[in-house]
């Protein structure tokens, strides 16, 4: 199986224009997005259709200190697999899944990997000029949505 690394920027947004995913198919456009009806929910949510855009979306629905960001607990789940979704009950999920309390100013994506059903998001946290963390985030595809599996702080 084919592995695809790719490298971005987060001000809040990557640039993928014209990368090759696998399959052939061509990035175009970071803007994408689709809607599905969340299974648990009944209701039609926005989804990114690539892991960065899902991470992106996460990470504006969570951190409040994020520039366009609107903080949000359901949409925040939204983004996640069913597993790890399951997981935080409470609205102590933000905190815990990030291992902070107080969140990073600015984020920066700074490694992809990229798999058919699977990919890892590396990103760095930024509290004024000091780049303080990293997460990675693990990421499945889910009906054809990229979903959260985990987030290892840290990393």
């Amino acid at each position: 199986m084919k592995k695809f690394r790719l490298m971005g920027v987060l001000g809040l947004s990557v640039v993928l224009a014209g990368c090759t995913l696998p399959g052939g198919a061509k990035q175009t456009s970071t803007t994408t997005t689709t809607t599905i009806e969340d299974p648990s929910t009944g209701k039609e949510v926005v989804v990114a259709m690539t892991p960065q855009q899902t991470v992106e979306s996460y990470m504006r629905a969570t951190l409040g200190k994020l520039s366009d960001s609107a903080y949000n607990e359901e949409v925040a789940k939204t983004y996640l697999a069913d597993d790890l979704r399951a997981q935080f009950t409470d609205s102590g999920f933000v905190p815990m899944s990030y291992g902070f309390q107080d969140g990073p100013d600015r984020v920066e994506i700074v490694d992809t990997e990229l798999l058919t059903n699977e990919a890892t998001v590396v990103v760095k946290g930024y509290w004024g000029a000091d780049s303080g963390m990293n997460w990675m985030f693990s990421l499945i595809k889910v009906e054809g949505a990229w979903k959260i599996a985990g987030i290892n702080p840290g990393q």
